[in-house]
C-alpha cells in the first residue's frame, strides 16, 4: 500500500488509486498521514476539517469520517488495526517504505549523511531519488487550513533545502548541466529565496553563460528592489562581482559556504570535505548533576568502565541496559558512571541525556521523535532541517554522531520500541539505558541487573544521609532501619531524609515505626516522594488479569510462592498463572527463588498486599486465603507428611 502527500493526495493498492472519501474525510486522512504512527488528538483533526469554526458536531462527524476511511481500508483487505483509537485520538499506522514522506526524510537524511563523509555521488544518489517523490506542491488542490497550510510550507523547505543540497552535491562533482530548468522553476516560484539564485547563477557560470548568469542577478536585484526595496545580500552581490571579474575561484569549489544554519550550501564543499562545526559544537555536556550522597556499586561501576573502554574499537556501538526494580538506583548509577567518563575524557565531545518517562503518570512515555528533535537542536542542526517522521530524525542523528565520542545516557526506557531509533550507530558511540522492565527483544546489547544494596552499603548510605556522628552514636538502630527498608536504595534515602529533616527524632524510634508493617509505607515518604508512589506506575501499567494476581500475591503466606501456589491463590490454571509470575518478573516486580519459585522484596510485597486491601472485597481477599491455605495444606501433606508446610520453610 501507498500514501502520498508530496503532490495531489493519493492512497494507491495493488497497483490501484483509492478513492478516499469526501474533502472532510480527505482532511482527516491528510492530518493522520501527516502525523503518521502518532496519536493525532481528535481537537487538531477538527481543526483540519473545518479550521477553527467547527459545528457542535464535529466530534461525532470526525468519527463518522474516522469510520468511512477505516472501511475503505478494510476492503483492501488491510487489517482494521492500521487506523486505531489511541487517547486522546487516532493513529494511522504506517509500514517502511509505504509514505512518501518518510521515504523523502530517510533518503533526504542518508543524502546528507553521505555528503559530510565526503561520499558525494552517493549523496547525489540519494538526493535525486528524494526529488522524484515529488508531484507537485504538497496536496496540491486540496483546500487547507491554518494547521495543514503550515505542515505544507514546511515541506515545501524541506524541498527547496533538498534541491539547494542536491545543487550543491552537483557543483562539486562537476555535473551541474542539468540543473538550470529545476533551478529556474524553484526560484520563480520562489522569487525572495537568494540561495537558489545564487546556485543558478554559478551554475549557468560554470556552463559558460556568464551573461546569463548576470542577467539572472539583474532579475533578482529587481525582484528584491520591487517587493522589499532592499538590495540583494552581501553573498549575492559578491558572487555577481566575481563572475564580472571571471574570478578563477569560481571554477571549483562554491565560495565562501556559510554556517550550518544560514540557506547557503554546506561547508562540506569547501576543500577540506568535512562540515566544520560552529564555535561551541565541539563539546557537549547535558548530564545531570551527580550526587555526593551515592554510595557502593563498585562492581557495576567497574564493569560499566570496561564497557566505556572497549567503545573505541571494533565495528559496533557499545550499549548496556541498567535493569532492576523501581527505586534500586538505576538513575544515579548510570549518572555517576556518565560523570566518570566525562572526567577520564573517554567522552568528553559529547554527553546526551533523555529522560524517556516510562513510569511518568503524568506525562507518558516520550516519543522517539521529539527526543530525536531536541538531541538534533542541540547538536546545531537547524529548525528548517529536522526531519519530520522518526525514521529521517534517527538517520540524521547517526549521521551527526558518525566518527565522534559520543555518550548517551537514555533514562526509563519503556520498552524496544521506544528506544530503538536513539541508539547511535557508530563504534565510538556509548549508551547507557535504565529501565525496570527487562528489555529482552533489544539485540547486541549488555545487560546490568542491578540489585537492593547489601547491609553494610545499606548502612552507608543512611550514615552519609543523616550524618556519621548521630548513625554511630546508635548502629543497631541504623542496621534495624536498613533491613527495614530491604537495603532499597530509594528506601534508605527517605527513611535518611527524615531523620535529617526531624532532629529531635532518634534512630530508634524510627526503626520502631518502621517495625509495624501497616505503617511501614507510610513511614517511606516525604513530601511528595514515597517508596509506593514510585511502585504504583509498574503496578498500574500491567493488564487487569496480572494487577490482580499481583495484589493477591499480597496475601500469600511466607516469602515465595509457586506457580501452583499462586494459582490455587487466584483461582486460575496454573499454566495462566506461571506466564502472569513470568511477566512480573520481567517487571521486577517479582525475583526468582529457589526450586522454581518466586519472592517478593519485602516492600513490594507490602504494597501488594495495600493494594489487595484497597482494591479487592474482603469476600474475595478471604477466599484467596483460604484457596491457597488448602492447597498448600494438601500439597504438604501429599509430599512430606512429616515435613513442615511450604509457608513455615520461607
Amino acid at each position: 500500500m501507498e500514501f502520498r502527500v508530496l503532490g495531489p493526495l493519493e492512497v494507491v493498492a495493488s497497483g490501484r488509486q483509492l478513492h478516499m472519501g469526501s474533502p472532510r474525510q480527505q482532511a482527516v486522512l491528510t492530518a493522520l498521514l501527516l502525523e503518521a504512527n502518532r496519536v493525532v488528538p481528535v481537537n487538531r483533526l477538527i481543526d483540519a476539517v473545518w479550521w477553527g469554526n467547527p459545528p457542535s458536531s464535529a466530534t461525532a462527524n470526525v468519527r463518522g469520517y474516522i469510520a468511512g476511511l477505516r472501511r475503505v481500508l478494510r476492503r483492501t483487505g488491510r487489517p482494521a488495526e492500521r487506523l486505531v483509537t489511541r487517547a486522546p485520538g487516532y493513529q494511522l499506522r504506517v509500514q517502511p517504505g509505504e509514505l512518501d514522506l518518510f521515504r523523502f526524510e530517510e533518503l533526504f537524511a542518508r543524502g546528507e549523511a553521505a555528503l559530510l563523509a565526503g561520499r558525494g555521488r552517493q549523496a547525489a544518489q540519494d538526493f535525486e531519488a528524494a526529488l522524484r517523490l515529488w508531484r507537485g506542491r504538497p496536496l496540491e488542490a486540496m483546500p487547507l487550513g491554518g494547521a495543514l497550510q503550515a505542515e505544507v510550507e514546511r515541506l515545501e523547505e524541506h524541498r527547496l533545502l533538498l534541491m539547494e543540497r542536491y545543487a550543491d552535491t552537483c557543483l562539486l562533482l562537476g555535473r551541474s548541466d542539468t540543473l538550470v530548468p529545476d533551478l529556474r522553476r524553484l526560484a520563480a516560484r520562489h522569487p525572495l529565496r537568494e540561495g537558489l539564485w545564487e546556485r543558478l547563477m554559478l551554475v549557468l557560470y560554470r556552463m559558460g553563460r556568464p551573461a546569463d548568469a548576470l542577467e539572472a542577478y539583474a532579475q533578482v536585484r529587481a525582484r528584491l528592489a520591487d517587493e522589499l526595496g532592499i538590495d540583494p545580500g552581501v553573498r549575492l552581490r559578491r558572487l555577481a562581482q566575481q563572475i564580472l571579474n571571471a574570478d578563477p575561484g569560481l571554477d571549483g569549489t562554491f565560495p565562501d559556504a556559510p554556517a550550518p544554519d544560514a540557506h547557503g550550501p554546506p561547508a562540506v564543499l569547501a576543500q577540506g570535505g568535512t562540515e566544520p562545526e560552529p564555535p561551541g559544537a565541539d563539546v557537549l555536556r547535558h548530564l545531570p548533576m551527580d550526587i555526593a550522597e551515592f554510595t557502593g556499586r563498585d562492581a557495576e561501576l567497574r564493569r560499566l568502565g570496561e564497557l566505556a573502554d572497549s567503545a573505541h574499537g571494533g565495528t559496533a556501538p557499545i550499549a548496556v541496559v541498567i535493569e532492576g526494580m523501581a527505586g534500586a538506583g538505576k538513575t544515579r548509577l548510570a549518572v555517576r558512571a556518565a560523570h566518570r567518563f566525562a572526567r577520564r575524557d573517554r567522552f568528553g565531545e559529547i554527553q546526551l541525556f533523555a529522560d524517556l518517562h516510562a513510569t511518568d503518570p503524568r506525562r507518558g512515555p516520550a516519543d522517539p521523535a521529539d527526543v530525536l528533535e531536541t538531541f538534533l537542536r542541540l547538536l546545531r542542526v537547524p529548525a528548517a532541517r529536522v526531519p519530520h517522521g522518526t525514521e529521517g530524525r534517527a538517520a540524521l542523528f547517526r549521521a551527526r554522531l558518525h566518527g565522534r565520542r559520543a555518550l548517551l545516557v537514555l533514562d526509563d526506557v519503556a520498552d524496544e520500541e521506544q528506544v530503538r531509533p536513539l541508539l547511535p550507530g557508530d563504534p565510538s558511540c556509548l549508551a547507557v539505558l535504565t529501565s525496570r522492565r527487562r528489555l529482552a527483544g533489544l539485540d547486541g546489547v549488555h545487560r546490568l541487573d542491578l540489585d537492593v544494596l547489601g547491609p553494610p552499603e545499606s548502612v552507608q548510605l543512611l550514615r552519609r544521609v543523616v550524618g556519621a556522628d548521630r548513625a554511630d552514636d546508635d548502629p543497631g538502630a541504623a542496621a534495624r532501619i536498613a533491613a527495614r527498608c530491604g537495603g532499597l536504595p530509594l528506601a534508605v534515602t527517605l527513611a535518611a531524609r527524615r531523620l535529617q529533616t526531624r532532629p529531635a527524632w532518634s534512630l530508634a524510634g524510627l526503626a520502631d515505626r518502621l517495625d509495624d508493617d501497616r505503617r511501614l509505607l507510610a513511614e517511606l515518604s516525604l513530601r511528595d516522594r514515597s517508596v509506593s508512589a514510585t511502585f504504583a506506575p509498574s503496578y498500574l501499567a500491567l493488564p487487569d488479569e496480572q494487577r490482580r494476581l499481583f495484589r493477591l500475591l499480597g496475601l500469600h503466606p511466607g516469602t515465595a510462592f509457586t506457580p501452583a501456589s499462586a494459582a490455587a491463590l487466584a483461582g486460575v490454571p496454573v499454566a495462566d498463572a506461571e506466564k502472569a509470575l513470568e511477566v512480573l518478573l520481567d517487571e521486577h516486580l517479582l525475583a526468582s527463588a529457589p526450586e522454581d519459585r518466586y519472592r517478593f522484596h519485602p516492600l513490594l510485597r507490602a504494597y501488594a498486599r495495600q493494594v489487595a486491601d484497597a482494591e479487592e472485597p474482603p469476600a474475595e481477599r478471604a477466599a484467596a486465603e483460604d484457596r491457597v491455605a488448602r492447597h498448600l495444606r494438601d500439597t504438604g501433606r501429599r509430599a512430606a507428611p512429616d515435613r513442615p508446610p511450604l509457608w513455615r520453610r520461607t
